[in-house]
């Protein structure tokens, strides 16, 4: 399992992820962008939420099921 981001670097993860939500990308993109930017799980559904406004319910599985985490729907 990947280590916590520290606060920093999880604010620029978040600032890149918006950048490509703005640009009118799909979720997967965003997700893929979190990922890119060493986000684990855990973070890519927080940043999902704040990016987009979305509840828990909604980003979690979207996280859990996006090609940038295979292995937890394998």
């Amino acid at each position: 399992m990947n280590k916590m981001l520290k606060s920093e670097e999880y604010a620029r993860g978040v600032a890149a992820a918006r950048v490509v939500y703005e640009g009118n990308q799909e979720i997967d993109d965003v997700i893929a962008a979190m990922k890119q930017s060493g986000f684990n799980v855990i973070e890519s559904i927080k940043g999902l939420m704040e990016v987009t406004g979305m509840p828990l319910a909604e980003a979690q599985p979207l996280v859990h099921f996006s090609d940038s985490y295979p292995e937890l729907h394998q």
